[in-house]
């Protein structure tokens, strides 16, 4: 698993790139629901929708990531950006500078769609494969990314897409 300083002097990324994570280093994740976080295992898609089920109905699109353990128990949850009704804005290089800040070796992203429908869109696609391939740098693993709409849920682990 990659360290922080790994992060700082990784030769592929950007000085910008460094430069959010040095900042990142400094920035406590937003936990949610931290009365339970301690407890929390998730060890597949119908725990993830169960503990960020509180999202699901949101007016605005939230995207979120856990952070685990090698066990898949959740050490920091947090929300990574509030968007618009249409799209969220996913900065990946801080999520990975906070994924090594906890010590996370997995982590798992969930955001909603505010219409109600669960289906990726391209964008989804294109940020999980992003997201993915950075993460894998880290020697970190994206185990899922299960996008919540109204009653129902699209998780790319289910449908083969993390492969």
């Amino acid at each position: 698993m990659g360290t922080l300083l790994q992060a700082l002097s990784f030769k592929s990324l950007h000085v910008c790139d460094s430069y959010v994570i040095h900042k990142a280093y400094y920035i406590q994740p937003i936990i949610v629901r931290d009365a339970t976080i301690k407890d929390s295992v998730l060890s597949g898609t119908e725990d993830v929708v169960a503990f960020f089920s509180e999202y699901r109905f949101k007016a605005q699109e939230h995207f979120l990531v856990g952070y685990l353990n090698s066990r898949n128990a959740l050490i920091a949850a947090q929300v990574l950006n509030v968007g618009l009704t249409t799209e969220s804005i996913v900065d990946v290089n801080n999520c990975i500078a906070m994924a090594l800040l906890v010590g996370a070796s997995k982590v798992v992203f969930v955001h909603n769609h505010p219409s109600g429908e669960a289906l990726p869109s391209q964008a989804d696609k294109n940020i999980t494969e992003e997201m993915r391939r950075k993460f894998r740098m880290f020697s970190i693993a994206v185990v899922d990314h299960v996008i919540l709409g109204n009653g129902t849920y699209f998780s790319f682990c289910e449908e083969g897409l993390l492969a």
